[in-house]
């Protein structure tokens, strides 16, 4: 359930799903892209967008966050301010030296809760 207390402020761009075959991604999710803003799964911890609605179709625009808050899909429970990092498309807590995505700016109670994220590409080093 997306939280009343944030509304959604990121920047976006608009990226194509042009893979050979369609590629379901659910909404809220980290990808990748490439050339051409060719859309791509998330993986290998390049994750730089966030898609702001599913993805089905081959050759769909879709709108994707880069910047500033935004909704992400949890892939376990996590703290409010706890550094994210992608795992498969879904954030979890960074605990070691990893690339983040961002921060998390409410709880996470279950995997897939929609909680919202402060976007920020970086690298975290554990204390």
């Amino acid at each position: 359930m997306m939280d009343k207390y944030f509304r959604y402020s990121a920047k976006e761009i608009s990226l194509v799903n042009s893979a050979a075959t369609d590629l379901a991604v659910d909404a809220y999710k980290l990808v990748n892209f490439g050339a051409n803003r060719v859309l791509s799964a998330a993986g290998a911890g390049n994750c730089i967008a966030v898609n702001r609605e599913a993805i089905a179709d081959k050759d769909m625009q879709v709108p994707c966050a880069v910047s500033g808050v935004t909704y992400l899909r949890a892939g376990a429970a996590f703290s409010c301010g706890a550094p994210l990092k992608d795992s498969s498309g879904r954030v979890v807590t960074s605990t070691t030296a990893a690339r983040i995505v961002g921060i998390a700016l409410s709880s996470a109670t279950y995997a897939d809760d929609l909680v919202p994220v402060l976007l920020v590409q970086g690298i975290f080093a554990s204390k």
